[in-house]
């Protein structure tokens, strides 16, 4: 099963390898060879959920902005509007399974517009302010994948 996925803002070559665990080298996905579909979508879905929480730990640890309690993540296949990408829900941040498409920067992006909606539910000046705030400068948010 030669294929290519995108993951991270770069096309991947997926080969099915002996080895016992996934490993990226350059543009190569290698997977193992008892891998299907379904084993390589819970791969993809347990890297972006790292990814996440990598990005989380350094927001949170800029000394910025301080939460009490937790935050959690979970990723789903989709949302019933196809354009949502994430959401937040009390006090765990949703995030689309296909996201890993995106870059980094982007999953950052992302991460920095939720939290800001747990200082503000509406996209108001509040709101504003606080994705200023927590992440510095505003950029657009990614609108397709």
């Amino acid at each position: 099963m030669d294929s290519e996925i995108t993951i991270m803002g770069k096309k991947l070559t997926v080969i099915k390898s002996e080895r016992k665990r996934p490993k990226q080298s350059g543009n190569i996905l290698y997977i193992p060879v008892s891998f299907d579909e379904h084993a390589l979508k819970e791969y993809l879905r347990m890297r972006l959920r790292r990814i996440i929480k990598s990005e989380f730990s350094k927001l949170s640890s800029s000394g910025k902005f301080f939460l009490v309690g937790e935050i959690n993540f979970e990723i789903v296949r989709n949302f019933r509007d196809k354009s949502i990408i994430s959401m937040l829900k009390g006090s765990t941040i949703l995030v689309r399974e296909d996201t890993i498409k995106l870059s980094r920067v982007d999953i950052r992006e992302i991460l920095i517009h939720e939290l800001a909606h747990i200082f503000s539910s509406h996209h108001d000046e509040k709101f504003l302010m606080a994705m200023r705030y927590i992440g510095g400068k505003q950029r657009r948010l990614p609108i397709q994948l």
